[in-house]
């Protein structure tokens, strides 16, 4: 079925041009057709099946999340009860989850952090004016 003319890429897949633009794919014993517009049929006996198009590729490289500038300071007022989803803070460029855990530091009275809901919660007691506590998160997409 397939013309001389082939090419195996980086990770064992046999391509060969099947004309107008169409390549054809050898996948584990299967031979698709990928058209010029990214649409895949399967040869299945002696006709091309329609099949959905494989989800797109991680990126190859990946990049850190990203905290915003600067420290973010956190403002709770004596004998009012909050509660900060310290997950709405840092972001990730490529789309993965991020995970939280507290790097270093320690929290004030009444200061609670829970790492499954990413949350620091001050249960609003009574507290002189001043300055409880410094912490550092660490938001980590799980991959290196």
């Amino acid at each position: 079925m397939p013309p001389a003319e082939t090419m195996v890429d980086g990770a064992g897949n046999t391509w060969w041009s099947a004309g107008l633009g169409d390549k054809l794919r050898l996948e584990g014993g299967s031979v698709y057709r990928i058209a010029a517009d990214g649409s895949r049929d399967l040869w299945i006996g002696s006709a091309w099946e329609p099949v959905a198009a494989p989800p797109p590729s991680p990126p190859l490289t990946n990049r850190a999340p990203i905290w915003p500038a600067g420290e973010t300071p956190l403002e709770f007022i004596s004998g009012v009860s909050r509660v900060v989803r310290l997950a709405d803070f840092p972001s990730d460029p490529d789309g993965d989850t991020l995970r939280l855990s507290l790097k270093s530091g320690t929290f004030g009275p009444g200061f609670i952090y829970d790492e499954p809901s990413d949350e620091l919660r001050f249960d609003g007691r009574e507290l002189p004016t001043g300055q409880y506590g410094m912490f550092t998160v660490l938001a980590d997409d799980g991959r290196a």
